[in-house]
This record gives structure tokens, C-alpha cells and sequence, in this order.
């Protein structure tokens, strides 16, 4: 049943602002990843598509993101430290976000983060920080000497592109991050590079 659906349903038997806090919340329930609290796919590419459509949001730069080698803590931890993982790295995520960005788990452990008004120095950056803060994060699940890593890839948005054509090019940049290594942000090229940020504006 559709959310305007069951709407029309609910508005038969309750009060108009009980009505509104069940709305609320059934929508909130299908948009959010359970496991994460952040947006899942279906979700972020509805807010991203409203974002790209806005012209207050350029520059636009996409962040993708995945856990390095999630299936190895998975097999060897347990699915239990697998999920902490996932949870942490989103809390992450969520904390280092301005109300405008669009964050979102959109499959197994990939993230995505939407910046819009942010150009190539601001967009590494924010990935940078990110992907230190998570390298620095210890587990009561995982051995103290394993690091848990993300690799990244930053792709701006062009002209007339369409939210799934940006997050392909970022998945690309992504990849070949874990080509090169893992454990670190790849960027379209553009000749120029950037300090790495300062832990204490976490």
C-alpha cells in the first residue's frame, strides 16, 4: 500500500495530527537503512535527484565509500562485528555531516555522502578526515592490531549528469582506490593536491 494510500486510510479513523505522526514515522521506517540509521539507496537517490535539480547546490561532489576487506571481518569475526563495523563507520559519517548533505548506506558496506556547495579541496578533505577517523576507531569485536579501513572515490557532478551516472563515476574512482591499495581517497584528475585536514576538526 502507498504511503498517500494508506494515508487516505488512516485520515478515516484518526485524529488529523495522530494521522501526521503515523505518516511521519512509516516514512521515516522506509527510508532509513535499519541497521545504520542513515538513508538507504531508494531514499538518497530521491535526495539526491532534488539536490542535483537545485542550482544552489554546485559545485556538487559525491563521496563513495567502502569498508576495506568486509568480507575477511566478516568470516573471521562474525556477521555481530561486521554489523559494529557498519555502525560505527555511519555513525561516523552522520557526525561529520552539515545539515544539507545527503548520507546513505546503499549496499552491503558501501556509503555514499552527497556535498553540495563543496569544491575538489573541501570534498577530499571531508573524505580524507573520514577515512582517518575510521582507521583510528578500535572494536571491542575485532583484535586490537587489526585496523578496519575505507577506500574512496570523489566525483564532481557535470552538467545535464544524472544522480546514477555520478554515482557510477564515483564507483569507478572508488575502485580504483582498492586497485591502488586500499585505504585511501582517489579524485577525478585535476593536477592539484591538498594537505590532509586536521584531526580536531572532527
Amino acid at each position: 500500500m502507498s504511503l498517500a494510500l494508506m494515508g487516505a486510510v488512516l485520515g478515516l479513523v484518526l485524529p488529523a495530527a495522530a494521522m501526521s505522526d503515523v505518516i511521519d514515522r512509516l516514512t521515516l521506517e522506509r527510508d532509513l537503512d535499519s541497521l545504520t540509521e542513515t538513508l538507504n539507496r531508494r531514499a538518497f537517490e530521491r535526495m539526491a535527484g532534488r539536490r542535483v535539480a537545485d542550482r544552489r547546490s554546485y559545485p556538487l561532489a559525491l563521496i563513495a565509500f567502502d569498508i576495506d576487506n568486509f568480507k575477511s571481518i566478516n568470516d573471521r569475526y562474525g556477521h555481530a562485528a561486521g554489523d559494529a563495523v557498519l555502525r560505527q563507520f555511519a555513525a561516523i559519517l552522520r557526525a561529520a555531516v552539515r545539515e544539507k548533505d545527503v548520507v546513505a548506506r546503499i549496499g552491503g558496506e558501501e556509503f555514499v555522502l552527497l556535498l553540495p556547495g563543496a569544491d575538489d579541496k573541501f570534498a577530499y578533505q571531508i573524505a580524507e578526515r573520514l577515512r582517518i577517523v575510521l582507521e583510528s576507531s578500535r572494536f571491542n569485536e575485532i583484535e586490537a592490531t587489526l585496523r578496519v579501513t575505507t577506500s574512496a572515490g570523489i566525483a564532481r557532478h557535470r552538467p545535464g549528469e544524472t544522480v546514477g551516472a555520478l554515482l557510477a563515476r564515483a564507483d569507478h574512482l572508488l575502485y580504483a582506490a582498492k586497485r591502488a591499495g586500499r585505504n585511501r581517497v582517489v579524485t577525478e584528475p585535476s593536477g592539484q593536491t591538498w594537505d590532509a585536514p586536521e584531526l580536531d576538526i572532527v
